[in-house]
C-alpha cells in the first residue's frame, strides 16, 4: 500500500521522507511533474530496464533473374556502343589524315581505312634488296628446318621429337591440340581441318606461288587476319629451290621462298606488334607417303626491317613456327589442312598470359578454309578447265574470242566497314571494250553485302568544269548481266571506253542494317575478276 501521512520530515540529505514509514511520498497524478530530483532517482530505479532497440531492417531488394540479365545485357549493348563510336571516329579521323589519296587515284592499294595507322619508310622502300652469300646459306637452312619441322607436327606421335599433344576445345570446324615443347616458354598450337575440298593442289599452290608481291601479300593477310594492318614482301630468294635439290617436269611445281614483314594491331592498352619473317613454300612427302603441300614461316633478322619501336612504337615479336600444312587424304579430292603456329608476342605480356590465350588462334584454320573454298569454287564456276592462273591481270584477245579459260582469275579485296575498292585496268584507247566477269563465292554474302560495279575513266581537266585543271572522274554505261544459279551469283558485264584515259574498275559495298549491327564479325568480301580488253 502507499502511505499518505502527514507531515513530512527532511531526511539528512535533504530529502523528503514520510514520517510513519520513511518513504517518499507518491504523486498525486501520472501527470504532476516530478519536482525534487532525489524522488525522480528512486522511481528510476524502481522502474525495470528496457528493452533494447530493435535495430532497423535492412534494404533487401530483390532482383529476379530475369531482370539481372536484361540490365547486364543493357550495359553490355552500352559499352559495345561506346566503343562503336569511339571506333568510328577514329577511323574517320584516320581518313582525313591520309587526306583520302586514294580517292580518284586508281590503284589497287589499300584504303587508308584499312590501314588507319602512320604508314613507316619500310613500306615505301623500292624493291632490289640482295642477299649475301651467308644470308642464302642461312635461309637454305632454315627452309629445311622449317620442312622438317612440318613433317613432326603433322605425325601423330610427334615423331623422334615425342610431342605430346594435348586436346583441347575445337574452335569452329578446327580441332586444337596444343603441346609443350622444352625449348620455349610459349605452347605450340596445331589447329586440324579435317576436309577442305581442293579440285587441283596444282591451282592452290601457284596461287600461293602468285603472293610474291607487296600488294598481293596484303590482300592474302587482310582476308586471313583481322588484326592484319600493314606488311611488305622484302626479298624474294632466288634459287633456294635449286638448292634442295630442283624438280622434274613432271613432277609438282616448286614453292618459293621469301622474306616478308607485316605489323598487326593489338588490343588496348597493349602496343602493336611487327614480325619479320621467312616465308618458305614448297610440296613434300610426310612419313607415311601422302603428299604434302606447305607454306610455314619462321623468324629472320634484315636491316630492311629495323626495331621499329622508338620510331613507329611497333613491339618486335618472334615467330618461332607457323604455316598451314596441307595433307593429302584417301578421299580423291580432299585434303587434310593442319594449321600450327608458336608466336611469342615479347614485350611486358608474361608467357603464362601467351599461354592463356593462344589457343585463340585456331581461327585462322577456319579463315584459311573459308578462304581456299571461295577460291576453288571461284576456279570451278569462272575456269573450270584452265590450269595454273597467269601472271597478267589483265588480257588481251582477239576479236571474236569468246573463251574465258585462258583469262586469268585475279582477286580485289572489299573491306568489312563497307566503302569501296578499285582495280587498275592501266591506260586505254579510245573506242576499246572491256569486257569483265565478277562473282562473290558466297552466294549469302553476295546477296547481303549489295555489291555494285562501275568502271570510271580519268579525264581532262575540262571534263570536270571547274577550270582548276584538276583530273574528275567519269562513270561509263555498262552493259550488265549477272547469272543467279545453283547459289553462284556471276556477273557478266560490258563497256567502250570513250577516251585515251586511264580506266578502272570500282567497287561499291553498301552494307546493310544486319552487318551495320555485326559490324565485329563482318570479314571483307573477295571478288574474284577476269577482265580482258579487245
Amino acid at each position: 500500500r502507499t502511505c499518505t501521512a502527514q507531515p513530512l520530515r527532511l531526511a539528512e540529505d535533504g530529502s523528503r521522507l514520510c514520517c510513519a514509514c520513511a518513504s517518499p511520498p507518491p504523486l498525486k497524478s501520472a501527470a504532476e511533474p516530478i519536482v525534487d530530483m532525489k524522488q525522480w532517482l528512486w522511481l528510476a530505479r524502481s522502474l525495470p530496464p528496457s528493452p533494447p532497440p530493435s535495430p532497423p531492417p535492412y534494404l533487401v531488394i530483390a532482383w529476379p533473374p530475369a531482370t539481372t540479365a536484361a540490365l547486364l545485357a543493357t550495359l553490355l549493348v552500352c559499352m559495345l556502343t561506346v566503343l562503336y563510336l569511339l571506333h568510328r571516329i577514329n577511323t574517320r579521323l584516320a581518313a582525313t589524315r591520309e587526306g583520302g589519296e586514294w580517292r580518284g587515284t586508281p590503284t589497287t592499294r589499300f584504303s587508308p581505312r584499312l590501314l588507319p595507322h602512320a604508314r613507316s619508310n619500310l613500306c615505301d622502300l623500292t624493291d632490289g634488296p640482295h642477299a649475301t652469300p651467308e644470308q642464302l646459306a642461312e635461309y637454305a637452312e632454315l627452309s629445311v628446318r622449317i620442312v622438317a619441322d612440318a613433317l613432326d607436327y603433322i605425325d601423330a606421335d610427334g615423331s623422334e621429337r615425342h610431342i605430346a599433344w594435348q586436346r583441347r576445345a575445337d574452335s569452329g570446324s578446327a580441332k586444337v591440340w596444343l603441346a609443350k615443347l622444352p625449348d620455349s616458354p610459349i605452347v605450340l598450337i596445331k589447329a586440324v581441318v579435317a576436309r577442305v575440298r581442293i579440285l587441283k593442289i596444282e591451282r592452290l599452290a601457284a596461287y600461293f606461288a602468285s603472293l610474291n608481291s607487296t600488294e598481293a601479300m596484303r590482300h592474302a593477310l587482310a582476308k586471313l587476319d583481322p588484326l592484319f594492318r600493314d606488311g611488305r614482301v622484302i626479298l624474294r630468294v632466288q634459287g633456294s629451290d635449286d638448292a634442295e635439290g630442283g624438280a622434274a617436269e613432271d613432277e609438282e611445281p616448286l614453292g618459293k621462298t621469301q622474306v616478308e614483314w607485316a605489323c598487326f594491331a593489338a588490343p588496348p592498352p597493349l602496343a602493336p606488334r611487327d614480325f619479320c619473317w621467312l616465308e618458305h613454300s614448297t610440296f613434300a612427302r610426310a612419313r607415311d607417303g601422302s603428299l604434302l603441300y606447305l607454306s610455314a614461316c619462321s623468324s629472320v633478322e634484315r636491316e630492311e626491317a629495323p626495331d621499329l619501336w622508338h620510331s613507329m612504337g611497333y613491339v618486335r615479336g618472334e615467330v618461332r613456327s607457323s604455316g598451314y600444312i596441307f595433307k593429302q587424304t584417301e578421299v580423291p579430292e580432299e585434303w587434310e589442312l593442319n594449321y600450327v603456329v608458336q608466336i611469342d608476342p615479347k614485350g611486358i605480356i608474361p608467357a603464362w598470359v601467351v599461354n592463356l590465350v593462344a589457343t585463340d588462334q585456331a581461327s585462322n584454320a577456319v579463315a584459311m578454309q573459308q578462304a581456299v573454298a571461295e577460291r576453288m569454287r571461284a576456279e570451278e564456276e569462272m575456269r573450270p578447265n584452265a590450269g595454273a592462273p597467269a601472271e597478267q591481270d589483265v588480257a588481251s584477245l582477239d576479236e571474236g574470242e569468246s573463251d574465258w579459260t585462258s583469262v586469268p582469275l585475279t582477286e580485289a579485296l572489299l573491306l568489312r566497314n563497307g566503302g569501296v575498292t578499285v582495280f587498275s585496268l592501266g591506260q586505254l584507247a579510245s573506242g576499246q571494250t572491256v569486257e569483265w566477269r565478277w562473282m562473290v563465292a558466297s552466294w549469302a554474302q553476295a546477296k547481303l553485302a549489295h555489291v555494285e560495279c562501275q568502271l570510271e575513266m580519268e579525264a581532262l581537266a575540262f571534263d570536270s568544269g571547274d577550270g582548276a585543271g584538276t583530273p574528275a572522274e567519269r562513270e561509263l554505261p555498262v552493259n550488265h548481266v549477272y547469272t543467279d544459279r545453283e547459289d553462284v551469283l556471276l556477273h557478266h558485264c560490258s563497256a567502250h571506253t570513250q577516251a585515251s584515259a586511264h580506266h578502272w574498275l570500282k567497287w561499291t559495298r553498301n552494307r546493310s542494317l544486319l552487318e551495320r549491327l555485326r559490324w565485329t564479325g563482318t570479314r571483307p568480301l573477295t571478288i574474284f575478276l577476269q577482265v580482258r580488253v579487245r
